[in-house]
């Protein structure tokens, strides 16, 4: 509320009320100050009415926070979205462990640069190639449309058996769903033992911070569209250094950062949503079975251009490519 109505009140506002400005938003949906999921009226929704670019990207927010008529179509200064990155929960190196930066604290010490120095030198592609988990997912899933694919991938793991061709390529996973609809017929995790053997399994409300470890302990990470084409875990398998799987039909039209710039398919893998289980296990044995002169340059590419989306390390890059991408896309073509 208090930045609301500061932006309304500032000189530069109030020049072209609003027309030249921006909106940037990472949220899941537009939120004033101690709100979750408020309606946008008064203040934020005459912003939103003046905006000249901006980006959400939960669709469905408009019919929702808009719902009084207004839409992108109808927002007369509204001219087109800039995908932006999602918050990555970036880990951090304690010793030779990784812990997740909730487990840290945000006063843990040590610059940021200082910080990016140690992950850099602990996610090395040496470390990446004796990571013990070649594939990975831990998540919820529910009866949203979004989540249901992740209890298709979940049969598709309790499909396998001994003379699987996944199990016969000797592919370990992790395939773990904490809360959600019939969690209740997986065993709980033991996640010291899957570092060891195939874990298929229910994640313990205390085990949930281990997130972090698990994935900087994969090769390969699934990330499964959410309530919208693209999903968080893009940016937490970057900042992980693990390798990302797009499980998304929609993703590279609707649901990539900086898209223009970054070379997403040069160190990633898509496998379609409509596939069968054969196609989905072709699929990964073909992925986890690439030469390691290929894995090599999937990592070396994927750590060069995590620099560019990463908030909690590289903000200041963030915020340069969102306003360069609005510029190009959303400003420059409507100059007369």
């Amino acid at each position: 509320m208090k930045t609301s109505e500061a932006l309304l009140q500032s000189k530069y506002w109030k020049k072209n009320h609003g027309i030249d400005h921006v909106l940037l938003d990472t949220e899941y949906s537009i939120r004033e100050s101690g709100q979750q999921k408020t309606k946008l009226t008064g203040r934020m929704l005459q912003i939103m009415r003046n905006i000249t670019v901006g980006h959400h990207v939960n669709m469905p927010f408009v019919e929702h926070n808009l719902g009084n008529g207004y839409n992108y179509g109808k927002m007369a200064n509204w001219k087109c979205n800039v995908v932006v990155p999602m918050v990555d929960k970036a880990p951090e190196v304690v010793g030779s462990e990784v812990v997740g930066p909730e487990v840290v604290g945000p006063d843990s010490g040590g610059s940021l640069k200082n910080r990016m120095n140690e992950v850099d030198d602990y996610f090395t592609y040496k470390n990446f190639k004796k990571r013990p988990i070649d594939l990975f997912f831990m998540g919820q899933w529910d009866e949203r449309d979004g989540y249901k694919l992740r209890y298709i991938y979940e049969q598709f793991f309790k499909n396998q058996h001994n003379t699987s061709a996944l199990t016969r390529s000797k592919i370990r996973y992790l395939y773990a769903t904490t809360t959600g609809m019939k969690t209740e017929t997986l065993p709980s995790c033991n996640l010291n033992t899957c570092f060891e053997t195939n874990c298929l399994c229910k994640i313990r409300e205390t085990d949930k911070h281990e997130y972090p470890k698990m994935l900087s302990n994969s090769k390969y990470s699934l990330c499964f569209y959410g309530d919208n084409p693209t999903s968080s875990r893009i940016y937490d398998a970057l900042a992980s250094h693990t390798i990302p799987i797009f499980i998304s039909d929609q993703l590279f039209t609707d649901g990539l950062a900086f898209i223009q710039k970054i070379p997403w398919r040069d160190f990633s893998y898509v496998i379609p949503v409509q596939s069968s289980f054969e196609e989905i296990e072709r699929q990964i044995i073909g992925i986890l079975g690439e030469s390691w002169e290929k894995k090599s340059r999937k990592f070396q590419l994927m750590k060069r251009w995590r620099e560019e989306v990463s908030w909690s390390l590289f903000p200041e890059n963030v915020a340069h490519n969102f306003v360069g991408e609005a510029y190009d896309r959303c400003v420059e073509p409507f100059l007369v």
